[in-house]
């Protein structure tokens, strides 16, 4: 088996909502390099450098955690508090 067998890695899309994808992330900003990164992330169409499409990816996703509303949580239940109907969850 080569030594380029054993060191591989995984080659995955990033996802945003993934926690050790935004660390990978957070390393390579810190370092400048992949290397420490144990992903190696697929670039996709129709971006033409990771860093910018990570940078794109992660700022949809914050935005749309933290603009765009969320709908009630299935466990929620309604409770009604004088003519008004509040969600408990």
């Amino acid at each position: 088996m080569s030594f380029l067998n054993l060191t591989r890695r995984n080659t995955v899309i990033f996802d945003a909502k993934n926690s050790e994808h935004r660390r990978a992330f957070g390393v390579f900003l810190r370092t400048g390099t992949w290397g420490q990164s144990n992903v190696n992330f697929l670039l996709e169409t129709p971006y033409y450098d990771l860093p910018a499409m990570i940078t794109s990816k992660l700022t949809h996703y914050y935005i749309e955690s933290e603009f765009m509303p969320r709908k009630e949580s299935q466990n929620a239940t309604r409770v009604k508090v004088g003519h008004r109907q509040h969600a408990r969850v």
